[in-house]
């Protein structure tokens, strides 16, 4: 690979999401926060991701 590509991983059962932050929306505060992974360590969560979410089709 040269130091332009980008590596990605495909998800396994079972295997550990790695560790990102990345921005969310509030629906409590009303606004963009950043969240973090790591602060949800030892709890249940569920990643949902679809990105055609604002797009027009």
């Amino acid at each position: 690979m040269n130091e332009n590509s980008q590596h990605f991983e495909v998800a396994q059962p079972d295997a550990k999401a790695p560790l990102f932050h990345a921005e969310a929306y509030n629906n409590i505060e009303k606004s963009i926060v950043e969240i973090q992974l790591k602060d949800y360590r030892g709890k249940w969560i569920v990643l949902f991701f679809y990105p055609s979410n604002f797009t027009f089709v």
